[in-house]
């Protein structure tokens, strides 16, 4: 009777690496963006730009050379998610620029109607694409608590920061002057994360991989502002945030400060009143 011997498990170096997870590149992504907003008020505008253009790049090659766990790049093209991605995009970019561009503040129910139906486009499409059609449930636009304990905190820590390189030291106005446009806020952020983030970059993630989907994400949300506000160079620029932001927007009166200023479609709060 012979015993079976066993042979000893031979790793290789790269089967011996455990490369990072998701969560631990979400964490150093999310010390680079603070780092990023802090550094605003350090720098000058090109000198950030560069700086932080130059980092991030850096950052992007060595995610990719170390996270063996994430599928960066492929090439499976789906029509159907294309075409969805394409034609929810312009829709939404066309009933904001024709709610900004062609009814503007002043005719403020036209604008109101088409501003509406294009955060309402681009939420309602993205779930009834992903639910109804592709079969799939919620969670692949983000949407649940399946990741609630990393993205909570992620969630207050970068609200806080900021809050303080914008608001930090100045005294607020009325609650009415505020609040509209805080619930401004939260409503544009959602129908934007919901509609960049998991929609059109989820879509192009499953086609072609974390790099381009990133990219094309981002190009396409940078574009957008274009589309329906700003001109191209207002766009691409970031916008300055911190006290020299502060410094050119006055809080209070006619204007309800600088979070306004740095989306375009808060602009409709910063109109003088009438009488």
């Amino acid at each position: 009777m012979t015993t079976a011997t066993r042979e000893p498990m031979v790793r290789t170096p790269q089967e011996g690496r455990r490369p990072p997870s998701r969560q631990a590149l979400g964490l150093v992504w999310a010390a680079f963006i603070l780092l990023a907003l802090f550094a605003l008020d350090l720098l000058p505008l090109r000198g950030w730009a560069a700086v932080v253009v130059a980092a991030g790049t850096a950052l992007a090659l060595g995610s990719v050379l170390f996270a063996g766990n994430v599928r960066w790049v492929r090439v499976a093209p789906d029509g159907r998610d294309l075409a969805a991605v394409a034609l929810s995009y312009i829709g939404v970019v066309v009933a904001l620029r024709i709610a900004f561009v062609v009814f503007t503040p002043e005719r403020t129910l036209g604008m109101f109607l088409f501003f509406a139906g294009g955060l309402l486009l681009g939420v309602a499409g993205p779930v009834v694409y992903t639910v109804w059609v592709h079969r799939r449930p919620l969670r692949d636009l983000g949407v649940g608590l399946h990741n609630l304990r990393a993205t909570l905190p992620l969630a207050l820590l970068l609200g806080a920061a900021q809050f303080a390189v914008t608001l930090w030291g100045y005294e607020l106005p009325a609650p009415e002057g505020w609040v509209p446009l805080l619930v401004m806020a939260l409503t544009v952020g959602l129908f934007e994360a919901l509609f960049f983030r998991g929609f059109i970059q989820g879509r192009l993630e499953a086609s072609f991989g974390t790099v381009p989907a990133v990219v094309g994400a981002a190009g396409l949300y940078a574009l957008y502002h274009v589309g329906y506000r700003h001109g191209a160079g207002r766009a691409v620029v970031p916008v300055r945030a911190g006290h020299r932001l502060r410094d050119r927007v006055p809080l209070g009166g006619q204007h309800l400060g600088p979070v306004a200023a740095t989306h375009p479609a808060r602009l409709v709060l910063q109109q003088p009143r009438g009488g």
